[in-house]
Parts: structure tokens; sequence; C-alpha cells
């Protein structure tokens, strides 16, 4: 029984440690997202309703500025995202497949549909050169959390709510989500064209994957 408990004792020793996972955030931390990391995109769909059929496409920026605050206590969460009207692009490299399109798109309908979506019909970017988002709740929902908060583009504020998978740790901080909303919310019509042959829906689907480290 002695040379049994001897043993165990010495393999005990001699086993590795376990790698423990990092603990999750209790305290408020602030984290910096890096846009390089992170994907946020809009889902602009053609009207399947209009004469002439169009084609969907991703709108993303190239890139952006955002910082996190999140703990515990949701009711410290604070979340700011923000880029220029003109870092948005069409169709980025693998923005597509997050939304499950299909093909490509063209380099010179890209830069069509950017000098559009710039345009004094749509985004107006010399006038409102700016979007971001600011939040203003977090509440859990389930194992999920719904981050709502004010998004600003063509000089309109909008309540919107996303529904956000988050992880906050000493290591860093992921959420992914998205919401759905509307031309309208924002004081804009559906792009057309062809004398209305051609149009944009109504709506928008956003989707958001951000990641960030610890400031």
């Amino acid at each position: 029984m002695l040379i049994l408990s001897t043993l165990i004792a010495a393999v005990a020793q001699d086993a590795p440690a376990e790698t423990e996972p990092a603990a999750a955030v209790e305290e408020a931390r602030t984290y910096a997202l890096d846009g390089a990391k992170s994907f946020l995109g809009v889902l602009v769909k053609y009207d399947r309703n209009a004469l002439v059929a169009g084609h969907d496409h991703v709108v993303s920026p190239s890139s952006f500025e955002g910082t996190v605050t999140w703990g515990a206590d949701l009711s410290k969460c604070d979340v700011h995202i923000a880029f220029p009207v003109t870092a948005l692009e069409v169709d980025p490299a693998g923005s597509r497949g997050r939304f499950s399109l299909e093909g490509e798109t063209s380099d010179g309908d890209k830069k069509t549909i950017k000098k559009n979506l710039e345009g004094k019909h749509q985004l107006e970017a010399e006038s409102f050169p700016e979007i971001a988002f600011q939040s203003k709740s977090c509440e859990a929902k389930g194992d999920k959390v719904a981050v709502t908060g004010t998004l600003t583009m063509h000089g309109v504020g909008a309540p919107v709510t996303a529904l956000m998978d988050v992880k906050a740790d000493e290591a860093g901080f992921k959420a992914k989500g998205k919401f759905e909303a509307t031309h309208s919310t924002w004081g804009l019509d559906p792009f057309t064209a062809l004398l209305g042959s051609l149009r944009n829906d109504a709506g928008f689907s956003f989707a958001i994957d951000v990641t960030g480290t610890p400031k």
C-alpha cells in the first residue's frame, strides 16, 4: 500500500499542469476593437418585385475605430464605433460569403455602386461624412446580449438593437450578431434606376463580427 501511494504521488507531481482558461471579466474593462480582424457589413438586396432583376451586394467599411467597455455588470457597458462614409467598400474580399451570396462583382460595377452610394441621392458623403454607433444599454437575453444604441448616418440618429454573442476575458473581446432595419429609418429611399424598373429592397441586414484587445 505504501509503494502504491508513493507511485501515485510521484505521478501527480510529474504530470504537467493544466492550462487554466482566461478568467471572464468581472470588473468593467475597456477594449480597442481591431478593424483588421473584425467585420461590419450590410446586405443591400435588390427588390424582387421590380421589373428588372438586380443583384444583392455587401457594403462594408475598409477600416473603423471602436472601443468597448465590458464587464459582469452590463449596466456599465459602452460601445462606440465610427468610420467615414468614404471608407465603405462594395463586396470586398470574403464579404459575400458571410451572407451566402454567390459570384463576384466586377471592379467597374463596384466603382459605380460606390459612387451611387456616396452620392446626393443616397448617403451624401460630402454633407454627412461619418457613420457612428453609440450604445445606450446592454441586457442579457438568455445566453446572448441585446445591445441597444443609436446608429447615426445621413445625419439621422436612429435606435437599433443587435442580439450579440459576447465573450470577454483578460485576453480579449469577441462579439458577433446581427439586426435588421429599413432605409426609411434614416430618411433614405432605396436606390432606383431605369425609371424605377430597377430598385433596391427597402430592408437592410446588418452583420457584426468584432475582435478587440485590452487597452
